[in-house]
């Protein structure tokens, strides 16, 4: 679906359609006026009456086909799009069969799908089976894997309804799922029981002990899921969304007057300001600290930050500001906060 939709970005159909449309509003107000202007002379209101309708429903059909065309050239890009990530077709063609048995329960048969402006579903498994003629396509079964437990996790999280993720999901996925919607139901046992059960199986072992400390924490238990968010940075340094976790939670764990503490932390995870660096919360947390802690060109970029970012209602002189940066970017030693610097003058530059 998501190859699909890039599809009509890709292809410009966005501003294709737009077009289109003014064009045929166009076509319309002159074919119209046509109409009238022979049927005045003719003084014949049959004719007009009749042409007007006529007109209307050929600009419609018109436009339904313009509409298909884009939709088979998207379909085209998915499909191609499958293919460069070594993907199967079954799933699309599972997700095809799916919306046609809900059109046809609906009473929309093929006969009804003319009149819509994607093709019909016969002629998009034809598209699919030509393709995948063409090129043989290998199965990875590890990504797989992980895209159903991605799949159970997206279900797990937008549903509280057993029954309505048993259609979809069976064996370990459905449990994953289950387990999520356990604890969003606030039954922490029950959820980590099935969560541990499959953890102890071994398979994508980091991803599910990720979902056991985001459970944990959501729950409150802040100490116990810091030990778990610590096991995966183990295994995966670079997984940014823990590190912005385990940072959260020590935030809040200790005091302010811990000044050391709060120096290590901040040292260990001001990396983050560059990833997450629109994330005003994140920013605020961290200037807590550089203000506690004296860091005086931390403090001063941060309300340069306030400034670009406009936390603070006010109009600055771009000079003035580049000024500062280019001072501030002479004289720190910090690499990460040069790597900021350097982020943010481009910023104004581009601006």
């Amino acid at each position: 679906m998501l190859a699909h939709e890039i599809g009509h970005l890709a292809n410009f159909h966005i501003s294709k359609r737009i077009k289109s449309l003014k064009n045929l509003q166009n076509l319309n107000q002159l074919a119209s006026l046509s109409i009238i202007a022979g049927s005045l002379i003719t003084n014949n209101n049959d004719y007009l009456i009749q042409s007007l309708v006529t007109n209307q429903m050929g600009i419609h059909n018109y436009y339904q086909s313009f509409s298909r065309d884009q939709e088979r050239e998207a379909d085209f890009f998915a499909i191609i799009t499958l293919d460069k990530l070594q993907l199967s077709h079954v799933p699309l063609i599972k997700f095809l069969n799916l919306l046609e048995k809900n059109s046809k329960q609906k009473g929309n048969l093929d006969e009804y799908q003319k009149f819509s402006s994607h093709p019909l579903y016969a002629e998009r498994y034809n598209i699919i089976e030509q393709i995948a003629k063409k090129k043989k396509i290998f199965f990875d079964k590890k990504i797989n894997k992980k895209f159903n437990y991605i799949k159970a996790k997206l279900f797990g999280f937008t549903s509280l309804e057993f029954n309505e993720i048993e259609e979809y999901l069976n064996g370990d996925y459905l449990n994953y799922a289950q387990s999520i919607i356990f604890s969003r139901k606030g039954d922490l046992k029950k959820s980590l029981q099935l969560l541990n059960d499959l953890l102890e199986k071994k398979q994508n072992y980091e991803y599910l002990l990720e979902t056991k400390a985001d459970i944990l924490y959501s729950h409150g238990y802040s100490d116990e899921s810091l030990k778990f968010y610590n096991k995966i940075i183990e295994s995966y340094p670079n997984n940014h969304y823990v590190n912005k976790r385990i940072f959260d939670i020590k935030f809040t764990s200790e005091s302010f007057e811990n000044k050391e503490f709060f120096d290590n932390v901040f040292d260990d995870f001001s990396f983050l300001i560059n990833i997450f660096h629109n994330d005003k919360e994140l920013i605020s947390k961290f200037k807590r600290i550089a203000e506690k802690n004296k860091k005086s060109d931390w403090i001063n970029y941060f309300s340069i930050y306030q400034i670009i970012y406009n936390e603070i209602n006010i109009n600055y002189n771009i000079e003035e500001i580049m000024k500062k940066m280019l001072i501030l970017l002479k004289n720190t030693n910090d690499p990460i906060l040069q790597t900021l610097i350097r982020k943010d003058i481009k910023k104004i530059n581009n601006a």
